[in-house]
């Protein structure tokens, strides 16, 4: 009939978005045991999901691309990871996945090996 419809419900869903960047990266040597400790902070923005895992990221003096090292899998907030070479530079980098993906990158640290 003309002037009748069916009721119909209508679900709206907000897609999320990229996590901002880990914050306040640091990266301790620890000389005895030959490992670098990589600390940070969750990022202030989880674009409405939670963090699955933070993937670290390295890339040694003079190189083009980031390698990824370690992806610890839940909130994690630190790891120990192998010490380069003596004297090397190394700048390391964090960033969250979460429902969205790759979130974005943290500020670099760089540690030179002693």
């Amino acid at each position: 009939e003309v002037g009748q419809s069916t009721a119909v419900n209508i679900v709206y869903t907000v897609p999320f978005i990229a996590a901002s960047a880990p914050q306040n990266l640091t990266a301790v040597a620890n000389v005895p045991a030959k490992r670098v400790q990589l600390n940070w902070a969750a990022p202030s923005d989880l674009g409405g999901s939670t963090v699955s895992s933070y993937y670290v990221y390295s890339k040694s003096q003079g190189a083009a691309t980031w390698v990824l090292i370690s992806a610890p899998t839940g909130a994690t907030l630190q790891i120990s990871i192998p010490m380069p070479a003596k004297g090397t530079a190394v700048s390391y980098m964090v960033r969250a996945r979460t429902a969205f993906g790759l979130g974005a990158e943290s500020a670099p640290v760089v540690l030179t090996a002693p």
